[in-house]
């Protein structure tokens, strides 16, 4: 029960969260200075997607906060399917399954591991590795 209601807490915040800011633009004075960042600049055409090679290149708290935010995004659907009474989509249950009772960072090091022992697949994307090679498995079980 607890833990049903901290996650339903957990996803309302979340969902709220970012509701408080949808449209809400800035009326500034006078004209915004750029930030001047340390961080490169996205490459043009840049996706989304994260690569080994750009997983590799992050830190340990870059990877939990992927992580974090990806289990955050399955939690919140699986809640949404819950509340309509749908069953989960196969996404959620193939998460669910694989990573049900894993820590984030055993996760982070089940990554970090399968790319230093696939170098050669260090342009495949972070879900495709979760997908085919943690998630898809499991459900097969």
């Amino acid at each position: 029960m607890r833990k049903k209601f901290f996650m339903v807490a957990c996803s309302a915040a979340l969902v709220c969260g970012l509701g408080l800011f949808a449209g809400a633009a800035p009326t500034p004075q006078k004209p915004i200075k750029p930030v001047v960042s340390s961080a490169p600049a996205p490459a043009p055409n840049a996706g989304i997607d994260v690569t080994g090679t750009q997983w590799g290149q992050s830190t340990k708290n870059e990877k939990l906060a992927f992580l974090y935010g990806a289990s955050s995004i399955v939690a919140i659907e699986h809640l949404i399917a819950q509340k309509q009474g749908q069953p989960p989509s196969p996404f959620v249950s193939a998460w669910m399954a694989a990573f049900k009772d894993t820590r984030w960072m055993d996760l982070q090091g089940k990554l970090d591991a399968w790319y230093a022992a696939h170098p050669e697949q260090a342009n495949r994307q972070v879900f495709d590795v979760l997908w085919f090679e943690f998630m898809t498995p499991a459900v097969e079980k």
